[in-house]
């Protein structure tokens, strides 16, 4: 319980550096072996009172990251990398 605990904690970070975005991931990665390492069967919506949609600690990841991933990247590099 309390590893789990922890790797949802990790799950909700929202790293504010390309350093800390990295490390975060490769933490997961290296963490996650087996494909079961992290909870899975974790609830979309806590607040639903009788919650039954569930993701993957991956889904959740991934998400958070989509939502970070934009403020980090400047837009100008951006442009420039997808013109070449």
């Amino acid at each position: 319980m309390v590893l789990t605990a922890a790797a949802i904690g990790l799950i909700d970070l929202r790293p504010t550096t390309a350093a800390g975005l990295i490390a975060l991931v490769a933490y997961a990665h290296a963490a996650d072996t087996d494909g079961v390492g992290w909870p899975d069967g974790l609830y979309v919506d806590v607040n639903d009172p009788g919650p039954t949609k569930t993701r993957s600690w991956q889904h959740f990841l991934i998400q958070n990251l989509s939502e970070i991933l934009p403020a980090m990247v400047d837009a100008d590099s951006l442009a420039r990398r997808t013109a070449a």
